[in-house]
C-alpha cells in the first residue's frame, strides 16, 4: 500500500516489521510476513501507535484498547479480555506489555528464554504501580 510522506504522523520499526501511521489513523505494515504480522486487520482504522515482536504485531487504538495479530504460538496475540484504559504498548520477541492510564502494567505471552528456562518476561511484579513508561526486549 502506497502512502505519501505528508500524511504520515508516526513510523516504527521492530524486529522484521515496519509500521507507518497515517493522519487518518490507518496503519500500514511491511517487512517479513511469515505469520501475517504485516496483515493489518481489516477495519483497524483508529490506531494511535503500533509495535511488534518477532512475528506478531500490536496496535494501540484511539479508544484505549489494543489489537494484536500474527503468530500466537505463545499467546502473544491473545489480548486479555476486558483490557482497556491503555496508554502505551510494547512488544518483545513473543510477549506483549501495555501501560494503563492508571500507571499499572499488563503483560501476556511467552515466559521462557531461548533454552526453555522460565524467566517471567510477561509476569508483572506484584505491587508495581505508578509506571510512566514501558519497553520490551
Amino acid at each position: 500500500m502506497r502512502t505519501s510522506g505528508n500524511d504520515l504522523v508516526g513510523i516504527w520499526a521492530v524486529g522484521y516489521t515496519s509500521y507507518a501511521l497515517r493522519s487518518n489513523a490507518s496503519l500500514v505494515a511491511w517487512g517479513s510476513n511469515s505469520s501475517n504480522q504485516d496483515a493489518v486487520p481489516t477495519g483497524l482504522n483508529n490506531a494511535v501507535a503500533a509495535t511488534g515482536g518477532y512475528a506478531h504485531s500490536l496496535a494501540l487504538k484511539r479508544d484505549a484498547t489494543v489489537a494484536a495479530w500474527g503468530d500466537d504460538s505463545w499467546g502473544q496475540v491473545a489480548v486479555p479480555a476486558g483490557l482497556s484504559n491503555v496508554a502505551a504498548v510494547a512488544a518483545g520477541g513473543n510477549h506483549c506489555l501495555v501501560l494503563r492510564t492508571d500507571g499499572r502494567v499488563a503483560a501476556w505471552g511467552e515466559n521462557t528464554d531461548a533454552q526453555g528456562n522460565f524467566v517471567g518476561q510477561s509476569v508483572v511484579p506484584w505491587g508495581l504501580t505508578n509506571v510512566v513508561a514501558i519497553a520490551a526486549g
